[in-house]
């Protein structure tokens, strides 16, 4: 594996999670247009129940935008400093560098010599990459977690409401 492999890798990771992202997105989106269109016809027992789903996806939503928000700064790493980082092929285990660390060891293991500026410069970008991935990752999870909070509570307490 060379440096531009390597990039190759972490830049497909990120446009894999910018794609979760973008289906989350889509995803929120229907849901809210379905029940915006659902909330004139629906029984006025259940209107703050689909209300209180509304706004969960819409947060939902909001999350998986964010992710969109371009970074024009990004941290030392993910986990820098708190855990030893484990490999440097895994887009989640580069995170871990912080990225001057990330270059010398995959510079090491790659057999990268300090002349080639761009196998330097692409590994330099892989860290970039990943802590990006790594943070469009759990804003995802956290759009699905909300999502998945705004199926699942509203439902619960209507069906609650209802049998009682």
């Amino acid at each position: 594996m060379t440096a531009k492999d390597l990039y190759e890798n972490c830049r497909s990771w990120l446009q894999f999670a910018e794609t979760k992202n973008g289906f989350a997105l889509a995803f929120c989106g229907a849901v809210i247009a379905a029940e915006v269109s659902l909330l004139s016809g629906v029984e006025p027992m259940f209107k703050p129940f689909v209300l209180l789903s509304m706004l969960l996806m819409t947060v939902a939503a909001i999350c998986s935008l964010i992710s969109f928000v371009p970074q024009d700064k990004v941290s030392p790493g993910v986990n820098a400093g708190r855990a030893t980082p484990k490999g440097i092929v895994f887009f989640g285990h580069i995170a871990m560098h912080d990225g001057a660390g990330f270059v010398a060891r995959a510079s090491q293991v790659f057999g990268v010599e300090e002349k080639d500026s761009l196998s330097i410069e692409l590994l330099d970008q892989c860290h970039t990459l990943s802590v990006i991935t790594v943070r469009k990752l759990r804003l995802f999870y956290a759009s699905v977690v909300i999502a998945g909070l705004g199926f699942v509570l509203p439902l619960v307490a209507a069906a609650g409401r209802w049998i009682c």
